[in-house]
């Protein structure tokens, strides 16, 4: 598995993620009641996606404590943000949902900004160095 140094932006993207998911998982656990009667969205949904985000965001903080990352690892959390934002789309249009205009809003920003997300964590994932090799004995990011 290749692993990289992260860049400037890369380590700058993945920390916007930190903050947002972070804020938005706070708000969706803390107001659920109110933001699902505002949103017209179910309570329990806030609550599950913002339990995913809060565990996304300490994954997110686990990688920036670390002097390398596997690249793969990079592209499954910059894919997966894309997934995301399909996920939120899909939703907004499945009528499985009858969100409000704010929750039609809500929906459309969230997919909007996970999808700016990504396209910076590839572009920081570009703009990487590879990581020096590990000395014999060392242990490496899939070890940890």
């Amino acid at each position: 598995m290749s692993h990289i140094r992260p860049s400037r932006l890369l380590k700058a993207a993945l920390l916007a993620d930190i903050v947002i998911s972070g804020g938005l998982a706070a708000l969706q656990l803390l107001l659920a009641r109110p933001l699902g009667a505002l949103l017209a969205l179910p309570q329990p949904l806030l609550v599950e996606s913002g339990l995913f985000m809060l565990g996304y965001g300490l994954l997110l903080a686990w990688m920036l404590s670390r002097p390398a990352l596997a690249r793969g690892l990079v592209r499954l959390v910059a894919f997966g943000n894309l997934g995301w934002a399909l996920g939120c789309l899909a939703l907004a249009l499945s009528g499985l949902v009858a969100p409000s205009a704010w929750g039609l809003g809500f929906l459309l920003v969230h997919a909007l900004g996970v999808t700016g997300l990504a396209t910076l964590q590839l572009l920081g994932l570009r703009g990487s160095a590879p990581a020096a090799a590990a000395p014999a004995g060392a242990r490496t990011l899939h070890q940890a």
